[in-house]
């Protein structure tokens, strides 16, 4: 008990608030879902409460860490300010590896078509780029460039879990691939002939 006072202590005085104490909360402050081994709990890094994963899916630009931090939307609506970060759309590219879509150049999810509003607002995926709403973009993904997790939206979700499965069942069956790929290249070696006695 007195260690994790004393971490609760030492990150207190790391982002200037007061923070939760772990087992004096058993539930999100703000949607009141129970914690449990499916639902975690999150510090949001500007207030030092304890919420569940979708109270908290979004970052702001701390004013102690001077960093892109974890908040919750309570912190979020106080500072009227939108939960992505705002720097340049190059240097972003830059940093994921991805053509970072300018904000003013999305008017709808790019995953779902939904409208932006004042409400719905806009994210970024971190993987291709793209902007997204706050529903297609709740997961995270280990980044390759930054080798932390991710906000990612739906799409990027999806075909890396279908390039998890494939890696999967091509380490089940190297030979039936092997024998796919050298078929592929006859192929392909085959038609090049074609074309050219046809020239």
């Amino acid at each position: 008990r007195a260690m994790a006072a004393l971490e609760a202590q030492a990150k207190g005085k790391q982002y200037g608030c007061v923070w939760e104490l772990d087992k004096a909360v058993s539930e999100c402050r703000r949607c009141e879902v129970k914690f449990g081994i499916m639902e975690r709990k999150h510090h949001c890094r500007f207030c030092g409460r304890i919420f569940c994963t979708k109270c908290t899916s979004y970052e702001m630009m701390h004013p102690k860490t001077k960093a892109h931090e974890r908040a919750c939307i309570s912190c979020t609506e106080k500072e009227g300010t939108d939960f992505e970060p705002q720097g340049d759309a190059s240097d972003e590219g830059v940093k994921y590896g991805v053509t970072w879509k300018p904000d003013d150049e999305a008017h709808n999810c790019g995953c779902c078509n939904i409208t932006f509003t004042a409400t719905n607002r806009k994210h970024h995926c971190r993987f291709c780029g793209d902007v997204v709403c706050l529903k297609c973009s709740v997961n995270q993904l280990m980044h390759p460039k930054t080798n932390k997790a991710e906000r990612a939206c739906v799409t990027c979700v999806k075909k890396s879990q279908m390039d998890q499965a494939l890696e999967l069942w091509y380490k089940s069956h190297p030979t039936l691939f092997r024998v796919a790929g050298a078929a592929l290249a006859v192929l392909v070696l085959l038609v090049g002939l074609a074309t050219r006695a046809g020239g």
